[in-house]
């Protein structure tokens, strides 16, 4: 049970080609960690079509702005797991993708359970401004946990892979959410929820948190 190096050990001196091998039980570890990048990956693609069927309110048909930032986000997913697919050599800064999605993950979870009984509307959605402002749970720390926590796991694609294409679909998909989020920042503050809304945009930060927040009038 041999299999040829990963790693890309070579005998240049002979053929210039990949020729040494390696026991099954030296390989494990970097299999593990593909394997386990490669599920995260999957795993968070799966919670955001969720959260678009299940968790979000729709309001009118999708427009145009959500149909780029859906086709954005699987292209971010297909392009990661296309790279982190055997046989592509890891580099070794691998193993730092795993905290991103980790952390991608849990502020999801956090993030759902916060917003679960408030009925939030998908992005991009047309009509009404925004019947309910947040302020628990994530949303003490950052006003849009859940463009974070998509932004955290694209990241994480980008540390684990190294690859130009991966960053490349990462900033993209990225940058749909802080269009997204300026847009709802827009709605809010011209709704009539606009006076709390101004109290708490002064004391909590868009996507990273204050450290030192201005006291409350």
């Amino acid at each position: 049970f041999f299999f040829q190096a990963e790693d890309g050990i070579r005998d240049k001196l002979v053929t210039g080609v990949q020729t040494c091998a390696l026991p099954i039980y030296a390989r494990l570890p970097r299999m593990a960690l593909r394997y386990a990048l490669l599920s995260f990956a999957t795993l968070l693609i799966v919670t955001q079509v969720w959260g678009y069927y299940l968790h979000f309110r729709h309001v009118g048909p999708p427009t145009w702005r959500l149909r780029a930032m859906a086709g954005l986000f699987l292209a971010a997913y297909l392009i990661q797991a296309v790279v982190l697919w055997p046989p592509r050599a890891l580099p070794t800064t691998a193993w730092l993708g795993l905290p991103f999605q980790l952390c991608a993950l849990g502020l999801w979870a956090w993030a759902t359970w916060a917003s679960g009984r408030h009925s939030l509307p998908v992005a991009f959605s047309s009509g009404s401004h925004p019947g309910q402002l947040i302020t628990h749970g994530p949303y003490r720390l950052v006003r849009h946990p859940f463009y974070v926590s998509y932004s955290l796991g694209w990241c994480g694609g980008a540390v684990a892979t190294l690859n130009w294409l991966v960053a490349a679909a990462a900033a993209a998909a990225t940058a749909i959410c802080v269009v997204a989020a300026r847009r709802e920042e827009r709605r809010l503050a011209a709704g009539p929820l606009r006076e709390p809304y101004e109290i708490y945009r002064a004391t909590t930060g868009m996507f990273i948190p204050k450290l030192i927040r201005p006291p409350q009038p």
